[in-house]
């Protein structure tokens, strides 16, 4: 669908999907650390067996959001770097 949307579009609207109930707009998450309910949960994180939150300056939910509207918009301008896209 994105990519039907004009460049101004893309810039505004790619990257976030929100569901029922959540902000049109991208929130930004400022939280720098996330819940989980147990220690092995954290160990297979911070281990790099399972992918998710566990330290905003290692990856947070904003900056996940942010690169893929970059990659978008890249993508509807078609001068993307590809290096960039496969984060």
């Amino acid at each position: 669908m994105a990519k039907q949307w004009k460049r101004e579009t893309v810039c505004i609207q790619s990257g976030w999907q929100p569901t029922k109930g959540q902000p049109r707009v991208l929130p930004i998450i400022q939280s720098t650390t996330f819940k989980y309910d147990t220690s092995e949960q954290m160990g297979k994180l911070f281990d790099l067996e399972e992918s998710g939150y566990f330290y905003t300056r290692l990856q947070n939910p904003t900056n996940d959001f942010v690169a893929q509207k970059i990659c978008e918009l890249a993508h509807k301008l078609r001068t993307g770097s590809q290096l960039l896209c496969r984060i």
